[in-house]
């Protein structure tokens, strides 16, 4: 893939361009559980997190580590 991104000189690659659109979310009372079930479902090892109220505010982000951390701490 950089490779192909390499070929196409004096153009500027934007991340934009490269960035996936179809974001997954939870919110904060959700379940790790949820979380995780979520990302198994879209394939993906990290969601964000954002205020229920306000989809558009980021209150964070959540990794299968930090679950996994959680889960062996309690």
């Amino acid at each position: 893939m950089f490779q192909e991104f390499r070929k196409r000189k004096g153009d500027e690659i934007f991340v934009g361009e490269i960035a996936n659109k179809n974001l997954i979310v939870v919110h904060p009372r959700d379940s790790i559980l949820e979380a995780f079930e979520k990302m198994n479902l879209h394939n993906v090892g990290r969601i964000l997190v954002v205020n229920p109220e306000n989809p558009k505010k980021l209150v964070g982000i959540i990794t299968r580590t930090d679950i996994l951390k959680a889960l062996i701490k309690h």
